[in-house]
């Protein structure tokens, strides 16, 4: 799953929308409180290094997707403070690639209403999660070039259907 990101509500939400048992890769500071990690923890989180190349945490996403698991991702890496859907890294599209599976879109409306940044308390708003139709992998290449290309494709078009869904939402 790769879905947009608006608040911390996002990933309980997500993984309540989705009727499989699922996984979240989290920041590793949201660990570091131990009630917040018992909280991630149940809900499927691990801890993983953004942006530092995680090889352990990517390890364990590999095999989540390699045993037929759901995986959980914020491919923006961050969430938009502005409401807006921001680049997408091509990280989700590499671990699609690497273990032949597809990414599901996913679009989260009315999270940022519910719980804003520096929120403490959630007001009432309409929550809603919007999947769109799987977005499969081009054909395994060992050529670097190709590889790289066609990761940059796939994320393109998850980013794109994402937009699509949000769009559809505000409707």
């Amino acid at each position: 799953m790769a879905a947009n990101h608006l608040s911390l509500l996002d990933v309980p939400l997500l993984g309540y929308a989705i009727p499989r048992e699922s996984r979240f890769p989290a920041k590793p500071e949201l660990f570091a409180n131990p009630l917040l990690a018992r909280f991630l923890l149940s809900l499927g989180g691990f801890p993983i290094a953004r942006g530092e190349g995680d090889r352990k945490a990517l390890s364990f996403s590999e095999e989540v997707l390699r045993q037929g698991g759901v995986l959980g991702i914020f491919p923006e890496g961050t969430r938009s403070r502005d409401g807006e859907l921001r680049p997408f890294h091509r990280g989700v599209a590499l671990l699609a690639m690497g273990a032949n599976v597809p990414i599901v879109p996913a679009a989260i409306a009315g999270t940022d209403r519910c719980l804003p940044p520096g929120a403490a308390v959630p007001r009432p708003a309409r929550l809603t999660v919007t999947f769109g139709p799987p977005e499969w992998p081009g054909a395994p290449s060992s050529d670097p070039a190709e590889k790289k290309a066609e990761s940059l494709r796939l994320v393109s078009r998850v980013h794109d259907r994402v937009q699509e869904l949000l769009s559809d939402s505000r409707s």
